[in-house]
């Protein structure tokens, strides 16, 4: 049943970091 949110789950952590490091480069620039 979970094997799909297993697959995503690399995923979705990848893209929440992606964006906290976006957001904090964009206010340190």
């Amino acid at each position: 049943m979970a094997s799909w949110y297993t697959k995503l789950a690399p995923l979705i952590f990848f893209l929440h970091d992606s964006l906290k490091l976006g957001k904090s480069n964009f206010n340190q620039g």
